[in-house]
Formats: C-alpha cells, sequence, structure tokens
C-alpha cells in the first residue's frame, strides 16, 4: 500500500510541474470503478489529471492575444 501512496504523490508533483490539475478521489465504490476500468485487481487510490474546459479556452485566448496580427 506504500507504493500508492508514493505513486500518487509523483503523479502530484509532476503535474503541479506541467501546471496540469490533479485531485485524489479519496471515496469510491470498489466494483464499479474495478468494473469501469476493466480490472479485477484491488484499487487502493484514484486520481484525476487534466484541466478543465473553461481552464483551457482560457489559455487558448492568453496565446491569441500575444500572436501578431497581420
Amino acid at each position: 500500500m506504500q507504493i500508492a501512496g508514493f505513486s500518487g504523490q509523483r503523479v502530484y508533483l509532476f503535474s503541479n510541474y506541467w501546471g496540469v490539475q490533479c485531485s485524489g478521489i479519496g471515496a469510491f465504490y470498489d466494483d464499479e470503478t474495478s468494473n469501469f476500468l476493466e480490472t479485477k485487481k484491488d484499487i487502493l487510490y484514484t486520481l484525476v489529471i487534466g484541466q478543465s474546459m473553461k481552464q483551457s479556452r482560457n489559455k487558448e485566448d492568453e496565446e491569441k492575444a500575444f500572436l501578431p496580427r497581420g
């Protein structure tokens, strides 16, 4: 179980470095999650990684503001 926590912490650190959001999910239904992931193994720790659509659009707008117009 220690490796799950260690791996999760590394994901948090790397996502922060890359500027991507990360959130650990502390409560989930074991059976439903296993079925969704199509695995028979025990799931100890779940993380969600990515950006919201709103944030992605805002970043694109910011980048466009710095592009030369012509």
